[in-house]
């Protein structure tokens, strides 16, 4: 049995009722108990931890494999997970990049909700065939297609684009763990159903949450000129509201 088939006997055996909800959502996702796909296959949840790149596009085939009317993506979320994965910010480093950590922050500043090509669709100028490219999510430039089908290459016009919704918050470490020290801070990056006008609230500054994402690395100028140095940005999973203990 593959990844893909196995998370799918996870999901019908915890998720099943959730997934037949989905269709009533206007921007669909599941929140998944990290303690649950633990329980059920320990080697699927410890690849989560360390590779979570790796092991999302695994849940979105499982996900394929149920009857589910709707056709838009399907974020996969998480919640709860092991205390070895929860760091304060001012312990984030390099080995934490790439890895699905979880945080507690109280918001300090945040964007307006703003839209964000997804998806660019190219045309290719000699057979007309329409080239569909991802977007990355922190690039500066559109990422354009190479080469098409036919052989072509050079450019190609960009004739209609996918949007999702994000915002950028700054998050800093909350007032009752940092004993008297200079809170640190983060950047966070949302998007999708993390910007529905509920969750638009809950990230409004003096928030204060408890976040899981992945640590990601952002190429740094200066001058124009990439540098060694690099910035980080927490890419959120989920987030929900953190009381104080």
């Amino acid at each position: 049995m593959d990844t893909s088939e196995r998370l799918y006997e996870f999901l019908r055996e915890f998720y099943y009722t959730d997934l037949q909800k989905i269709s009533q959502m206007d921007k669909p996702f599941i929140i998944i108990d990290f303690k649950y796909l633990d329980m059920f296959d320990q080697v699927i949840a410890d690849r989560l931890l360390e590779t979570p790149d790796a092991v999302f596009p695994y849940f979105h085939d499982a996900l394929k494999l149920f009857d589910l009317s709707t056709e838009a993506k399907i974020n996969v979320r998480f919640r709860n997970l092991p205390d070895k994965n929860k760091i304060r910010i001012r312990n984030l480093r390099a080995e934490h990049i790439g890895k699905l950590m979880a945080t507690d922050v109280t918001i300090k500043s945040a964007t307006e909700i703003k839209p964000q090509i997804s998806e660019a669709i190219f045309q290719c100028p000699d057979c007309d065939a329409k080239i569909p490219v991802p977007q990355e999510d922190f690039a500066s430039t559109i990422k354009q297609p190479h080469v098409c089908e036919c052989g072509r290459r050079g450019d190609f016009p960009m004739t209609s684009k996918k949007m999702v919704d994000f915002r950028i918050i700054r998050g800093m470490e909350p007032f009752e763990i940092t004993q008297g020290e200079q809170p640190s801070e983060v950047v966070l990056f949302l998007k999708e159903d993390l910007t529905t006008p509920k969750m638009h609230k809950k990230t409004d500054p003096g928030s204060r949450l408890h976040i899981v994402g992945i640590l990601r690395d952002i190429p740094k100028r200066i001058k124009g000129k990439l540098v060694t140095q690099l910035d980080v940005i927490m890419d959120v999973n989920h987030l929900e509201t953190s009381e104080i203990e």
